[in-house]
């Protein structure tokens, strides 16, 4: 799936001949000592679960009204938890994906947003978070969505990050002062970072990451920036 990644793969180098040469003779001296006895085996460790047999549910905390939420929890049959990064072109493509959902489901799926900044790759990601939660705590839960928005318009310059911020504030009705004091402080990072290290331990490696699940406690998890029809077929089942 078509995603954001945490590591990135490292390029291939070339072996020398010399190098070569040695690589080798060290394997041809382990070969004797395996053919000989004098070398143990030891079995190779299990493998960490994949982001597929993470039991997510587990991993992350309860969804409320203190989440961002696009649509009505209370109703909703089928929730859905994306762990984002607002500087991750992937997610900038499936964000207009689960509003067409919310709204297609009419109020059968409510969708909460929690942060992911890949900040090893992206280096405003943090930031931009930082500045959702400013809107949200100075505007509410509407105009951090219409912040978010704002922030994966095509047309916002992450050149001009911190113009482009605070611009973004004021033209959704919010003090400019008030706006830089709350971004100024640091107030939302230790959340950021929770969520981020809740979206790890739910198996999240890149973004954009969900979990969706019914009130059964059944789940499923997408892992990039899947298709609607894909979505919707995942999320089907969890409705039946």
């Amino acid at each position: 799936m078509e995603g954001e990644n945490i590591n990135k793969p490292n390029e291939t180098s070339k072996i020398n001949p010399s190098t070569a040469i040695i690589i080798a003779g060290v394997i041809i001296a382990l070969a004797v000592l395996v053919a000989s006895g004098s070398f143990k085996r030891v079995s190779a460790p299990a493998p960490l679960p994949s982001a597929g047999e993470v039991d997510a549910l587990k991993n992350i905390r309860p969804v409320t009204a203190k989440d961002h939420l696009l649509g009505d929890l209370k109703k909703a049959e089928v929730i859905l938890v994306e762990f984002s990064d607002l500087q991750c072109p992937f997610c900038q493509r499936f964000h207009p994906t689960l509003t067409q959902i919310v709204s297609d489901y009419g109020g059968r799926v409510a969708w909460a947003y929690r942060h992911f900044p890949l900040e090893s790759i992206h280096t405003y990601a943090f930031k931009e978070a930082e500045a959702t939660e400013c809107a949200a705590s100075l505007g509410g839960n509407e105009v951090f969505w219409q912040y978010v928005d704002a922030i994966f318009d095509p047309g916002f310059n992450t050149q001009n990050i911190d113009s482009e911020l605070i611009s973004a504030a004021t033209a959704l009705g919010l003090s400019e002062s008030e706006f830089k004091k709350c971004l100024g402080s640091g107030q939302f990072k230790e959340k950021i970072k929770a969520d981020a290290a809740e979206a790890q331990a739910a198996g999240a490696t890149g973004t954009p990451f969900a979990i969706i699940f019914n009130k059964a406690g059944k789940q499923d998890k997408i892992l990039g920036a899947e298709s609607l029809t894909a979505v919707k077929a995942k999320i089907d089942v969890l409705l039946k």
